[in-house]
């Protein structure tokens, strides 16, 4: 059964609108959209994807007080996603995301085919879609389905809201916006708030996308669909004179969600005639005897560069026609060939990051199903770097099976959504989160073995140490250059690892042809004669960070008070961080001088290693007779008992009083040393720092706090540890640590 209009499309402004027309002819009818959301959120923003009321809010119809924000960005973006039943998906919940902070967010939802990934990106285009750019869905079928999709606006959307004049806003839509900043589709949802007042919330989906559009003349974002194809094409030279309205709103609207193949078009015609009118406007321009301003700029210039930064050496080509018949490129070797003649990959890739520049969509909802179609891996890894570069404050969502696009997205911005059998045979769909490690490895092994678990890569790094996953989101966060060179593969606490076993040392020590491998673990509470031990058992491979773990590297005043205004509303100076995190070490001191004290003596009286080497090699325990030597035994129990007795005087003379009280002594100073000289950054723990700083705060879950500090250290605010970056490029360098 082909779709029907059961959908409750609210566009606004539509008497201008080209009609869209069916693939076989006629017009279509418009068709109204519903939709909804949620899910377990670790993403950066607001703590639980609620309002962000730490300050109170301007009063309605007023302008905003100066100063109050840092930047005018109009986006409306999914918070929260929620589906009881479509197609195969069953009871998912999927967020909430945070606010896109000005390097786009990617999300990538990984899975086999049918697992229902795209689906999800599906239902989101069909609440952003205008009827007339949804002809495609005539394609699709549909059968009984409930989900509710959340979108959210930002501060400086409601006061474009507020201030927009228009006198069909009612109060209670603005009160509405100001309450919640949410805005929900839905469709046969019980659970959900567009069910509660379906032509209330229609109401609210109508004035704010009327708004933006028209008055923030922005995108909503645009959905390319995976059965995209890039056939040969000429360009039909009677189209020449229809490049205005290639360039209006409205017709730039109509292609967003549009069928693949039109898509193209649509961008291939535009990118021929561009060139042509360019030298028409430059002619017009020096004809004139008295010129005002500048010579009209080349608008093929954008997609010039962008051609040349995915292919160095290429660029766009001109045969001097009169009137253009193809798209040409110059290659490295000078030869001019159709565009046409690249290679699918080398359009894809093009074709995909020249929707961003046609559209000039930033602070928008961006949604593209298996980016890598025709890439090879590093170019799929590219053309994701490019997604978050080429403009800001996007929310991409990504459907994908290739681990280099999951492995720049992250772990912690990665769902993987597959189907399993039900209780009553059938397969249901469901979505489970990256950050949950055990299942993403079961998930990573599943779709792509082993080599796409841990990556290709020339250099291979193992994280030793509690959560050592975190270790890896932050080294791949803050180093994203590094990503196709260095491989952080997560590998487990060392609570009780304090001597590194024979099986590492051979793998740090060996190359298997041109892969090299390193070890990173945190420092916990080593002292230095330890530290110089381990770094000696496998010399330039081994490096023990110079604080606690990972995330005391998060521990940056300007990051955190960034973040804090930024995503919790709540304005802090980089001083009064500092103040609070030192209350808290204070707070902390005494349960931090216990557990390095437990440390130390754990340490001092760690396994011991009866091991003998070749000690008795080339000796029989049987005589000729079959029988056992007694006196070859006795030379072994004699060796055991003299290593034993080492051993017993060890321990012995560790736990001695003196010992123990002068350990805890040590122990006690470093740790009120630290507590006054600022060291405590270094020295206690810095997860139960972040955590007591949140609580101290009031800001709810540390993991969101953590995922911002990385995305705002990541982005240059901050200062990123000078060690973390020697230990990147001398691993890049292929030096010894």
């Amino acid at each position: 059964m082909y779709l029907r209009p059961v959908f409750v499309w609210h566009p606004v402004d539509l008497g201008n609108a080209p009609t869209a027309r069916r693939p076989g002819g006629g017009p279509r009818r418009n068709r109204r959209p519903n939709s909804s959301s949620s899910a377990p959120g670790t993403a950066c923003g607001s703590p639980r994807g609620g309002r962000r009321d730490a300050t109170p809010r301007p009063s309605r119809r007023q302008p905003a007080r100066r100063g109050q924000t840092t930047s005018r960005r109009f986006l409306l973006y999914v918070s929260s996603l929620h589906v009881k039943h479509f197609r195969h998906l069953r009871d998912i919940s999927i967020g909430p995301f945070a606010e896109p902070t000005q390097q786009s967010d990617v999300l990538a939802f990984a899975g086999p085919n049918g697992g229902g990934k795209s689906s999800l990106l599906e239902l989101v285009s069909f609440a952003l879609a205008n009827p007339w750019g949804h002809q495609w869905a005539a394609s699709r079928t549909f059968g009984e389905y409930s989900f509710e999709i959340a979108f959210r606006i930002t501060d400086e959307e409601l006061q474009l809201i507020k201030q927009s004049g228009n006198a069909h806003i009612s109060d209670r839509v603005l009160e509405a916006l100001e309450a919640g900043r949410e805005i929900f589709v839905g469709h046969n949802f019980p659970d959900g708030e567009y069910s509660k007042e379906m032509d209330f919330y229609n109401e609210v989906f109508s004035v704010v996308t009327s708004i933006l559009r028209h008055q923030a003349q922005r995108n909503m974002g645009f959905f390319l669909r995976a059965d995209r194809n890039y056939p040969n094409r000429g360009f039909a030279r009677e189209n020449i004179f229809n490049f205005k309205q290639l360039r209006q709103k409205t017709h730039l609207w109509s292609f967003a969600f549009n069928l693949p193949d039109a898509q193209y078009a649509d961008m291939y015609d535009y990118l021929v005639q561009q060139r042509w009118h360019h030298m028409r406007d430059l002619g017009a321009y020096y004809y004139k005897e008295e010129r005002i301003g500048d010579p009209p700029a080349d608008p093929l210039i954008p997609y010039d560069e962008l051609l040349q930064r995915l292919f160095p050496g290429y660029k766009f080509g001109d045969l001097e026609e009169e009137i253009p018949t193809n798209l040409y490129v110059e290659l490295p070797t000078g030869d001019v060939v159709p565009f046409n003649d690249l290679s699918g990959g080398e359009k894809e890739v093009f074709f995909v990051l020249s929707f961003f520049l046609r559209r000039n969509v930033s602070n928008a909802i961006i949604l593209v199903d298996e980016p890598e179609l025709h890439l090879h891996p590093e170019l799929a890894r590219k053309l994701v770097q490019q997604m978050k570069r080429i403009r800001p404050g996007n929310q991409v969502w990504l459907a994908t099976h290739n681990p280099e696009v999951i492995d720049e997205a992250g772990r912690d911005r990665t769902f993987y959504v597959s189907r399993k059998e039900s209780a009553d045979g059938s397969l249901i769909g469901g979505v489970q989160l990256g950050t949950n490690e055990g299942e993403a490895e079961k998930n990573l092994r599943s779709l792509f073995g082993y080599s796409g678990y841990i990556g290709v890569a020339r250099r291979l790094v193992f994280l030793e140490g509690q959560d050592s996953s975190a270790d890896r989101k932050l080294l791949t966060a803050l180093f994203p250059e590094a990503g196709s060179e260095i491989k952080f593969i997560p590998a487990g606490g060392v609570d009780t690892l304090y001597r590194i076993n024979s099986a590492t040392l051979s793998i740090l020590e060996a190359e298997f042809g041109v892969v090299r491998y390193y070890l990173i673990r945190d420092h916990d509470y080593l002292d230095d004669n330890f530290i110089t031990a381990y770094h000696s058992r496998a010399a330039g491979r081994i490096r023990v960070l110079k604080r606690y773990h990972i995330e005391n590297y998060l521990l940056d005043d300007e990051a955190i008070s960034h973040v804090l205004a930024d995503t919790y509303n709540k304005t802090i100076t980089p001083a009064q961080v500092r103040q609070s995190l030192n209350a808290c070490a204070r707070a902390m001191s005494g349960e931090v001088a216990t557990q390095m004290t437990a440390f130390r003596l754990n340490l001092a009286l760690q396994p011991q290693d009866f091991s003998q080497g070749k000690f008795m090699s080339g000796t029989s325990l049987v005589d000729s007779a079959g029988l056992m030597d007694p006196s070859v035994l006795a030379t072994i129990s004699g060796r055991f008992d003299t290593t034993a007795q080492t051993v017993r005087n060890h321990v012995s003379s560790t736990l001695e009083p003196v010992n123990v009280s002068q350990i805890v002594t040590d122990c006690a100073s470093s740790v009120a040393g630290a507590v006054n000289d600022d060291s405590w950054r270094s020295l206690f723990p810095g997860r139960a720092l972040l955590e007591a700083f949140c609580k101290r705060e009031a800001i709810g879950e540390p993991i969101v706090l953590q995922n911002c500090v990385i995305k705002a250290l990541g982005s240059g605010i901050g200062r990123i540890d000078a060690e973390l970056g020697d230990i990147v490029r001398t691993i890049q360098s292929d030096g010894e640590l």
